[in-house]
């Protein structure tokens, strides 16, 4: 696990040739961690460099297209009394079978598709608190 020490941000991290899950992962930390004045578009647009949209473009779309959050359903990033608690698991997918890449013991894993979502029974779930951690599970 993760020391302060350890999760503390790295400047300039991403080259080109750095994946999206790297990214992703980064921000997503970033994007809980954050204070609310510093998270405007800059995680987005410079750890995901996606491009923005043009505001022209919003204004053409009918309004049958446009998605409205359902009462209740949006998590408040900004809410300071809010706690995060993220865990990783990763699987491999190998001649139809399912290996825990974080579990040295060969347990029983099962898919199955339940309120249509899909569902991983039997992996391990390590907690994180940063980027770093994350990496750390990769890598051993």
């Amino acid at each position: 696990m993760g020391t302060e020490i350890d999760c503390q941000p790295e400047e300039d991290v991403f080259d080109d040739r750095t994946g999206i899950i790297p990214r992703t992962i980064t921000a997503l930390f970033e994007r809980t961690t954050q204070p609310a004045r510093r998270r405007s578009s800059t995680i987005l647009s410079d750890t995901m460099r996606i491009p923005r949209r043009c505001q022209s473009d919003i204004k053409l779309r009918p309004v049958s297209m446009i998605a409205l959050p359902r009462r209740g359903s949006a998590v408040n990033l900004n809410d300071k009394s809010t706690k995060y608690t993220m865990h990783v698991s990763f699987i491999e997918i190998y001649n139809e079978e399912i290996i825990d890449l974080l579990n040295s013991e060969r347990t029983p894993i099962s898919i199955h598709e339940a309120k249509g979502r899909i569902q991983v029974i039997g992996i391990k779930e390590v907690p994180v608190e940063c980027a770093e951690d994350v990496q750390r599970q990769v890598s051993d």
